[in-house]
């Protein structure tokens, strides 16, 4: 079945079904059954399903394969011709950043690496086997994005992968629903070093306390933070003219470097660095590289009648909420934070909300912090237990009305704006104008 004319696998018929298997997945709104004549008439190689029934009238037009399970199947298939090419592969994951450490990656060994990468945030079994399976013959390198959120999930990816390399961005507190403490996510992210014959190119991050403890036995590994004691150590020196300004320290060597986009992008530039430093290439390479973490479409930066919006609407948690207000005094000192509610959270979700309100009142102590939500309200309610002032909360239902506080307090401030996706916080820009 897999011959020369196999161009890869597909699955929605509106993308490019030529020389491919066609796999029939049936989801709540379609039945990919239903897409099979389509799938042909653009010229897909063969049919695979669970269902042998709904193919069995294809039998004669076409080549069809009955399976058991589609993920299992395509999950096989990757492994079969990643050791037939002989692919090397680069694992990225973490709780936090994955995707841009990727993107760093692909668009700096791009330049000198016949490579692949998984596509958009497609980072479960299905999506890297995807986008693995579609990868163009030429291509020698593949760097994968590895997404988990139970235990054992990249157990299973690090099988299908066999990486030669794995870096472990950070350990922060999502999928907080299946699992029951930080210690039992480090453990179900240290899973990607499962299958790497080389335990020395193992990258995990110093300054996340609970990966630390759990990598302990992994004594070879190369390790990168802000903690002076990591092998590779970086201080974050400032932010100006859309830059950031980064000192790092090698063994026993020094460098400087800035890239484009916002300071809390530090831990993923630097964990991009970590990767090219073992794979042998020469560090001035990457910091001479134009590296560009502002076209990341999860942190907006824009201007709106002279007030400057930092939007982050794409997902919120305690972790990725907790980086960014760490870092935000480093690009400007006045702030009016915007926060709505941080779903899946489980039991813990008033907790979580008032302690991430403790953290605001300890690293901008002068911010106007305004809560959005029926959750939202527990960041005031953190915030004023650490002693924040009382006249800088605010509490609102409505995002016009929060649009009319923003012009009340002026463009002195910068806005930040963030919450889980569905509370569609993007909405504040509409809202902003109606608050003239």
């Amino acid at each position: 079945m897999i011959n020369e004319n196999f161009a890869g696998i597909e699955f929605d018929t509106r993308r490019d079904c030529q020389g491919k298997l066609f796999v029939c997945f049936k989801g709540q709104n379609s039945d990919g059954h239903d897409h099979i004549q389509k799938a042909l008439d653009k010229g897909a190689l063969a049919v695979v399903s669970t269902d042998s029934d709904k193919i069995a009238s294809f039998v004669e037009k076409t080549t069809t394969v009955n399976v058991k399970n589609n993920i299992g199947f395509l999950v096989e298939l990757t492994t079969l011709i990643r050791d037939k090419k002989g692919t090397r592969v680069l694992a990225v994951t973490g709780s936090s950043g994955k995707t841009s450490v990727k993107e760093i990656l692909y668009d700096f060994l791009n330049d000198f690496l016949k490579i692949w990468k998984t596509r958009e945030n497609f980072n479960n079994a299905l999506g890297i086997s995807w986008s693995f399976l579609n990868m163009p013959d030429e291509n020698e390198f593949f760097v994968a994005e590895c997404g988990m959120n139970h235990s054992g999930e990249l157990s299973e990816i690090a099988k299908m992968l066999n990486p030669e390399l794995a870096v472990i961005v950070n350990v922060g507190y999502v999928h907080s629903g299946n699992f029951e403490s930080l210690k039992d996510i480090a453990k179900a992210k240290l899973e990607i070093a499962d299958s790497l014959k080389d335990k020395s190119f193992l990258i995990t991050n110093s300054d996340s306390p609970e990966l630390v403890k759990e990598s302990k036995r992994y004594s070879k590994k190369t390790t990168f933070g802000k903690n002076e004691d990591s092998d590779i150590s970086y201080f974050v020196e400032g932010f100006k003219d859309e830059k950031t300004y980064l000192s790092i320290h090698i063994n026993d060597s020094s460098y400087k470097m800035d890239f484009k986009g916002l300071p809390f992008m530090a831990e993923n530039v630097v964990a991009a660095l970590s990767v090219i430093y073992k794979l042998g290439i020469p560090i001035d390479r990457f910091i001479v590289h134009n590296i560009n973490t502002s076209n990341n479409k999860r942190n907006q930066m824009l201007e709106k009648d002279g007030f400057h919006f930092l939007l982050d609407c794409y997902n919120s948690n305690p972790f990725s909420l907790g980086k960014v207000v760490q870092e935000l005094s480093l690009i400007h000192d006045k702030w009016i934070l915007v926060l709505g509610d941080m779903k899946e959270l489980g039991l813990s979700s008033i907790y979580w909300h008032q302690k991430t309100g403790e953290l605001i009142n300890q690293c901008l102590p002068d911010c106007k912090l305004v809560c959005f939500g029926e959750l939202g309200v527990m960041f005031g309610e953190g915030a004023l237990k650490a002693g924040k002032k009382i006249g800088d909360i605010y509490f609102s239902n409505t995002l016009v009305e929060i649009g009319r506080l923003i012009r009340y307090l002026g463009n002195d401030y910068h806005i930040f704006v963030k919450g889980s996706r569905s509370m569609k916080m993007e909405r504040i820009l509409d809202s902003f104008e109606g608050g003239r």
